[in-house]
């Protein structure tokens, strides 16, 4: 960049400045009039010519020697093109306020630090710049153009606090690839209008959003897939997200923090960080919303999945992904702002514990379950098989895995009587699924009937003592209608009365004692030897009932005891 042939007064003071350290401010006192957003209009006493600021930095006058603390401009008027494409700073840049009418190039040049805090411009171009310490984009630093700084090493901080980054025509600020070895600082009312992109970035420190604000109406908000954060992440307390927040595949070393936060997209998921790695927590709680898919697909997270207070709403398809999802700690879906609005699908993943309430829970068809795994139930979390059973029954289909899960897990929690009745649901449910074929439906009906499907094995205890009942009155009825009449006697000779012979016999039938013989297959109380069940005359039709009711009772009673049977020798699979 050729020097200039004579200097502004402007321009003389910046070199004097310069020169002693101090800081050259042009602001006139007027907070309207010293607005850089008014700045094209600033007369030429604050004007300084871009080449003036680069032979400063640069060092390319000897003349004009620098103060270890940099250039240092306010309120200025930067005229022309601040090109250090490939240059070397010999000091700190420092524009604070100023209105830059040109776009900054900083591509491959290295620099000790960079502060454009509050300054105006239609662009920066800084990919693969060097920076030793911090980038301060903050505190009304405004561009109406694209922000770049792909692969871009900074030493210190990338501090855009208070900035505003807009770009109608693509990302406001791209920084793919960045390494920064300290903290990203995009809060307390920072705007983007575009996408903000930090694709593989690797940050040192923390990633700080709270209070910022991310909107792109042509695709993602926030875009930070595959970024590497040694802190944690703070996407809360104010922060908004109009357009999509990507983390996919990130590498977190502290926690996920979202509370607060709100995000939504039109047009896809709200938050997607599928195959993100969180060493701590993840907090989509306190005032959390999402207005659009929320996916945690594949996530690994170390320690707690907290989602109490939240609020998921999808009006186009789910509202929480969470397949093949890991947590470690506890998984809280509790106390939310309402029921999801939308499918949640939790289908393989494993959490450490389960915190849930039934407020919580999506409508009926919205609740995937299947291979989801979890440890134990937290306390205060439903235990009871009444609610957990209205739990599988918002599952769109019936699957067998998550009642085999309860089961297990409340056995091991102490309550066997809970995990029996989940038991006996779980073969109810299937019954109804369909997936039986005609004979299966009538063995599930007749095992559930007779022994709970192995879990209740005393009602066919039941079964029997009915059969005996109704069989007891069906031969009181039939001894007082005068169809119970003694057995021939075909061992014994002309005995000397009707019962000469056999003493053995009762005097008249003993109709429990009968029915209990007749029910109990290879019992002998020595009645069916010695009396019959016998017509009256050849169309005696009661007869033919009751001799039709023996034959029920007997072969119902053959199979509640073989099914009996079957049970206590563990033929029926339990679970």
């Amino acid at each position: 960049m050729a020097l200039p042939l004579a200097l502004t007064s402007a321009e003389k003071e910046v070199v004097n400045d310069a020169a002693e350290g101090d800081l050259a401010d042009f602001r006139v006192g007027n907070e309207q009039a010293d607005d850089p957003a008014q700045g094209a209009a600033w007369d030429d006493g604050r004007s300084v010519r871009a080449e003036v600021i680069y032979a400063l930095a640069v060092g390319t006058n000897p003349a004009w020697p620098v103060h270890a603390k940099g250039v240092r401009i306010r309120g200025a008027k930067i005229v022309g093109a601040l090109d250090f494409e490939a240059a070397t700073l010999r000091c700190p840049l420092a524009l604070l306020g100023c209105y830059i009418a040109e776009p900054v190039t900083l591509r491959g040049a290295t620099i000790p630090a960079l502060y454009l805090n509050g300054s105006h411009l239609p662009g920066l171009s800084a990919d693969g710049v060097n920076v030793r310490g911090d980038v301060f984009l903050r505190k009304g630093f405004t561009a109406a153009g694209e922000v770049r700084l792909l692969g871009a090493q900074i030493g210190g901080q990338l501090a855009c606090v208070g900035g505003s980054f807009s770009n109608q025509n693509g990302p406001a600020l791209n920084a793919d690839g960045v390494s920064v070895r300290g903290d990203v600082f995009l809060h307390e009312g920072f705007t983007a209008t575009g996408e903000v992109r930090l694709l593989g970035a690797q940050i040192g420190g923390d990633l700080e959003c709270d209070g910022g604000s991310f909107s792109n109406q042509n695709g993602p908000a926030l875009n930070a897939d595959r970024v590497n954060v040694r802190g944690n992440v703070f996407l809360s307390e104010g922060f908004t997200a109009k357009g999509e927040v990507r983390l996919l595949g990130a590498q977190i070393d502290g926690s996920l923090e979202c509370n607060g936060g709100s995000f939504s997209n039109q047009n896809g998921p709200a938050l997607s960080a599928d195959r993100v790695n969180v060493r701590g927590n993840v907090f989509l709680r306190g005032g959390f919303t999402a207005a659009g898919e929320v996916r945690l697909i594949g996530a690994q997270i170390g320690g707690d999945l907290s989602c109490d207070g939240g609020s998921f709403t999808n009006q186009n398809g789910p509202a929480l992904l969470m397949q093949r999802a890991t947590v470690e700690g506890t998984f809280f879906m509790r106390e939310l702002a309402g029921a999801p609005v939308g499918r949640v699908d939790l289908m393989g993943a494993k959490v450490g514990i389960l915190c849930d309430d039934a407020k919580s829970w999506p409508a009926k068809d919205y609740l995937a379950l299947d291979g989801f795994v979890y440890e134990a139930i937290a306390p205060g979390s439903p235990i009871s098989a009444k609610e957990r059973i209205e739990w599988f029954g918002r599952q769109e289909k019936f699957r067998p895995q998550p009642y085999e899960q309860l089961i297990r897990v409340l056995r091991n929690m102490g309550h066997e009587r809970e995990a029996r009745k989940i038991a006996i649901a779980k073969q109810k449910a299937l019954r109804k699924s369909g997936a039986l074929g005609g004979l299966g439906k009538a063995w599930n009906y007749l095992v559930g009937g007779v022994v709970g499907h192995g879990y209740r094995p005393i009602l066919a205890l039941g079964w029997l003592a009915s059969f005996v009942l109704l069989a007891t009155m069906l031969f009181w009825s039939a001894s007082r209608s005068g169809r119970m009449v003694p057995a021939p006697q075909h061992h014994l000779s002309a005995p000397a009365s009707r019962h000469e012979g056999r003493s053995s016999c009762s005097e008249r039938p003993q109709p429990f004692l009968y029915a209990v013989e007749t029910i109990v297959p290879g019992l002998d109380l020595h009645q069916k030897s010695c009396w019959w069940l016998a017509p009256k005359d050849g169309t005696d039709r009661l007869y033919l009932l009751f001799e039709f009711l023996v034959i029920v009772y007997y072969l119902a009673s053959l199979a509640v005891a073989a099914t009996l049977a079957a049970a206590l020798a563990g033929l029926i699979k339990r679970d």
